[in-house]
């Protein structure tokens, strides 16, 4: 391929020779040329207020050292929770990882008026999320997911089980809210093929999934939420569930 040169990329792809066109400036590639194919490398993108940027490997892992605990919030939507967490514990950095750009900009935002330094909100999604997010957690937090995630929580299997514990450090703390209907989300409920809420399915169909191997995930309670329980969530969506149509909330935390 004329015009081009080798270069050896650092982890995690470090053993495979890649091209870049000699006539762009020196910096981190998002793509790879093995055999005049482009291979997508990822990388870590963050909203942060209108703009989308990306947040080097090394600088992240620096980042991570000033805090004395990291909290992940799978789909955070706006990320409300992780804004107004980090605004009550400066000594925790708060993670939300979402796919929707539009949504973590809502809360991305205010964190930057602010001047949040404890606050991240990251592009991604439980099936892509980035490498740096590995082992580094000392909580997880998958607040009324909805969507692929929510397919996933209450339709759980083995991978999805290891996914989920490869995110912390060592031992787990993972807090699970759910809250659906088939009457009150009818369409989506049929495409999802979602199940009946209820607290039996949970116990019978999805917790023992969590608990086969005890040494990733054990039952600490699950209890059903009322409505000033949702409001407490610091969640958008929990504090719009106050004032539609009635439906069963539960609350699972796992250690």
């Amino acid at each position: 391929m004329r015009g081009f040169l080798v270069v050896i990329l650092s982890d995690p792809f470090s053993n495979l020779m890649c091209r870049k066109p000699k006539r762009l400036p020196d910096r981190d590639y998002s793509f790879c040329f093995i055999h005049g194919v482009i291979l997508s490398l990822q990388v870590m993108k963050l909203v942060k207020g209108n703009k989308l940027v990306e947040i080097k490997i090394e600088k992240f892992k620096e980042l991570i050292k000033k805090f004395e605990k990291v909290v992940l919030d799978l789909g955070t939507g706006d990320g409300r929770f992780v804004y107004k967490k980090a605004l009550e514990n400066s000594k925790t950095l708060f993670i939300g990882i979402d796919p929707s750009e539009h949504q973590l900009r809502i809360y991305s935002k205010k964190a930057n008026r602010k001047k949040l330094g404890n606050a991240l909100f990251v592009l991604g999604s439980f099936e892509n999320m980035p490498k740096e997010l590995a082992a580094i957690a000392d909580k997880v937090f998958i607040i009324l997911p909805w969507g692929s995630l929510l397919e996933k929580i209450v339709k759980p299997t083995k991978e999805v089980i290891k996914k989920l514990k490869n995110l912390f450090k060592s031992e787990s703390f993972l807090e699970i809210v759910l809250g659906y209907s088939q009457q009150a989300e009818p369409a989506e409920s049929t495409r999802l093929d979602l199940p009946e809420l209820t607290e039996s399915y949970l116990r019978n169909e999805v917790i023992p999934v969590f608990e086969q191997n005890p040494a990733l995930f054990r039952l600490d309670h699950l209890t059903s939420l009322k409505p000033k329980d949702v409001a407490a969530l610091e969640s958008s969506w929990g504090k719009t569930l106050q004032f539609s149509q009635k439906r069963p909330i539960y609350r699972i935390r796992f250690k």
